[in-house]
């Protein structure tokens, strides 16, 4: 049975952030100042600012987020940030091809 995507669908896209735990615009906050439905799972995280002990929300696992969007949309922004990537799924035997998780 063959799969057929339809690059207009909305669904959930798993996605990979390739930029550091410091970067200023990590890509979860690009998406959703581009109005895309986008899920991290968060913690909190002690930090120490200018002698001063803070709370902030920091992402669970670094590179992990999922994004809800068409992939027609998804894929115009992923190929102008080259550090957003989907993650991939192998599956089969060892010379099938790869696939993206949905």
């Amino acid at each position: 049975m063959a799969f057929q995507e339809n690059e207009e669908e909305v669904r959930w896209f798993v996605m990979r952030d390739l930029k550091r735990t410091n970067a200023k615009l990590p890509a979860y906050k690009l998406l959703d100042g581009k109005k895309m439905e986008v899920f991290v799972p968060m913690k909190w995280h002690l930090v120490t600012r200018k002698g001063v002990r803070v709370r902030e929300e920091v992402p669970f696992i670094q590179d992990l987020l999922f994004v809800h969007e068409t992939r027609k949309n998804l894929d115009a922004v992923v190929k102008k940030t080259p550090t957003l990537q989907f993650r991939w799924l192998r599956y089969g035997a060892q010379n099938e091809a790869y696939k993206t998780i949905y």
